[in-house]
C-alpha cells in the first residue's frame, strides 16, 4: 500500500464530497474487512450532497464526466479527480467503486489489500472510562464524532436537548456551534461540568462569548483524533493547558513576506493553504477561479502563484497559459506558478510544465514541500 498514492485518493473523495454538499456533512470512514483468504481496508466517503444518478454511476470515473449538467458551471471538474483516484487505486491492487447512500447524498469506498499477514492490532485507549455527551444537531457531525469518542475508549451520551443533561453525570460536554457561532450554543454555566464548544476554524474569534457562557474549551472542524484526546483531556484537567503564542505583528507580516496568489474552488483546502502561508508571515489573496486568477495576476505583481488545476470555468491549466502569454507579449516577469494537483503520474506533470508552469504540488500539500518553495522564491526576489 502507497501511503502517498492513498492521502491524494482519500483528498479527492472528501473534497468532493465537500464541494458537492451544500448541506449536511461528509463523513470519512475506515473498517477492516476479511474477504475470502485475503484482508483489505475498505475507505467509505459518504455525504449528504447532490447524489449521482443511477444512470450515472457506471461510467462517473471516467475523464470529464459530470454526473448532473444542469449543476456543471455550480461543480466543474468531478470526473477528472474521480478517474485519476480509479488510476492510483487500480496501480495499488484495489478497487474503487459508488454505492447509493441510504439517505441524500453518495457514498465512494475505496478497498485495498493488506495481505494474509497483516491484520488491525489494539491501540490505546487515552479517553477510556470517560462519559461524554454530545450535543448537535447535525445527524453526519454525530456519527462521526461518536466513532472517533468510541475509538478512544469514550462511553458516549447522547444528549439532544440541554435539559436532559441536567439529569446526566457526565465527564464532559461537547456543544456544536453548527456554522452559527457561539452564539448558537446554550450557556452550560450553572450544569457544574466541563464543556468544550466544536466551531469552525473562522470563529475561533468567539472565545470570548463561550467563556461567558461556561466554556473554557473548544475544538476545530475537522476534528484529529489526537487533537480530539488531547484537548478532552486538557478540558479535564489531566493535561496542562497550552499556552497559546501571539499572532505576528500585520506590520511585520507585511515588510517581509511574500505577496501570494491562491487560486483555490475548495474551501476547505484554501482555509488551509490561506493559514499556512498567512502564520509564515505572507499576504495571501484568493480567487477560486481560473479567470480571476489571469485578472488579477494582469492588474497586480505577486512573488508566486499557487494554482488549483480544476476550478469552474476556465481550469488552472489554461489559466497559467493566459498569463504566460500575457507576460510574454508584455515582457515582463514571469512569476512562479505551482499546478496544485492530485494527480502524481507523470502525465499529470507533463501538462503542468507545457502549459508554462513552474512545478506542482501533489495534494495533499506536504508542508516540507511548500516550505521550501517559499524559501526558494524568497532568496529569488532578494537576489532581484
Amino acid at each position: 500500500m502507497d501511503g502517498v498514492r492513498l492521502r491524494q485518493v482519500l483528498t479527492n473523495l472528501v473534497g468532493n464530497a465537500i464541494k458537492f454538499t451544500e448541506t449536511g456533512g461528509a463523513h470519512l470512514a475506515v473498517t477492516f474487512e476479511q474477504e475470502e483468504e485475503d484482508n483489505v481496508l475498505r475507505f467509505s466517503v459518504s455525504d449528504t450532497g447532490i447524489g449521482v444518478p443511477a444512470e450515472q454511476r457506471a461510467k462517473i470515473f471516467e475523464e470529464f464526466v459530470q454526473a448532473d449538467s444542469s449543476n456543471g458551471r455550480r461543480f466543474d471538474g468531478f470526473g477528472l479527480g474521480l478517474a485519476i483516484s480509479r488510476r492510483l487505486v487500480n496501480a495499488m491492487g484495489g478497487e474503487i467503486g459508488l454505492t447509493e447512500s441510504p439517505e441524500a447524498g453518495s457514498v465512494f469506498w475505496v478497498k485495498l489489500p493488506l495481505g494474509k499477514s497483516l491484520a488491525p492490532c489494539g491501540a490505546a485507549k487515552p479517553l477510556a472510562g470517560k462519559k461524554i455527551a454530545i450535543l448537535s444537531d447535525s445527524d453526519i457531525l454525530s456519527t462521526a464524532l461518536k466513532h472517533q469518542l468510541a475509538e478512544s475508549g469514550a462511553d458516549i451520551v447522547d444528549a439532544h436537548v440541554l435539559a436532559a443533561l441536567q439529569e446526566m453525570q457526565c465527564d464532559l460536554i461537547i456543544l456544536d456551534a453548527g456554522w452559527d457561532g457561539a452564539a448558537k450554543i446554550p450557556d452550560v454555566s450553572t450544569l457544574g461540568m466541563p464543556a468544550c464548544a466544536l466551531l469552525p476554524p473562522e470563529l475561533r474569534e468567539d472565545l470570548s462569548l463561550l467563556r461567558q457562557k461556561g466554556i473554557e474549551n473548544y475544538l476545530t472542524k475537522p476534528l484529529r483524533q489526537k487533537s480530539l484526546e488531547k484537548r478532552i483531556l486538557t478540558a479535564l484537567g489531566e493535561l496542562p493547558q497550552e499556552v497559546a503564542m501571539p499572532e505576528p505583528a500585520l506590520k511585520e507580516i507585511g515588510k517581509h513576506g511574500l505577496r501570494v496568489l491562491l487560486a483555490e474552488d475548495n474551501p476547505v483546502n484554501a482555509l488551509l493553504a490561506r493559514e499556512f502561508l498567512r502564520r509564515r508571515g505572507h499576504i495571501v489573496e484568493h480567487v477560486t477561479t481560473g479567470s480571476a486568477a489571469v485578472n488579477a495576476c494582469a492588474e497586480n505583481h505577486y512573488d508566486l502563484v499557487v494554482m488549483d488545476l480544476h476550478m469552474p470555468g476556465l481550469d488552472g491549466i489554461e489559466a497559467a497559459r493566459q498569463i504566460r502569454a500575457a507576460e510574454n507579449a508584455a515582457g515582463s516577469f514571469q512569476v512562479p506558478i505551482f499546478a496544485l494537483t492530485a494527480d502524481a503520474l507523470e502525465t499529470g506533470r507533463k501538462a503542468c510544465r507545457d502549459a508554462g508552469m513552474t512545478g506542482f504540488l501533489t495534494k495533499p500539500v506536504d508542508p516540507t514541500d511548500l516550505e521550501a518553495i517559499l524559501e526558494v522564491v524568497a532568496k529569488q526576489r532578494a537576489a532581484a
